[in-house]
């Protein structure tokens, strides 16, 4: 599948709001769980990642309506505006990760 065959609004998110894979693969940790509160150091020490960079992904996340704040936490939007994008770029993640990598590059 090429990322072309993705919707116009999964093509959308990952081009104007994913600059890498790490923060693709952030998105996606919240999404996989909706229920799961993640603090910053819960999902850095997942994604092998630094606490402070995920905590400003995070905080980015939420003002686009991906991610709410519980206290220092967040959980995903699963009735978010952009929770159908996200939910088809996940299954094409898993599916045919080099063409979403292509698509977040390019």
């Amino acid at each position: 599948m090429s990322s072309r065959r993705l919707s116009a609004d999964a093509r959308r998110f990952l081009a104007e709001h994913v600059g890498s894979v790490l923060q693709l693969e952030l998105v996606l940790l919240l999404a996989r769980d909706p229920a799961r509160a993640w603090t910053a150091a819960d999902a850095a020490s997942e994604l092998r990642a630094p606490a402070e960079w995920i905590g400003g992904r995070l905080a980015e996340l939420a003002t686009l309506g991906v991610a709410a704040t519980q206290t220092d936490a967040y959980t995903f939007v699963a009735d978010g505006p952009w929770a159908p994008a996200i939910d088809e770029v996940a299954t094409q993640f898993a599916r045919r990760r080099t063409s979403i990598i292509e698509a977040i590059f390019g």
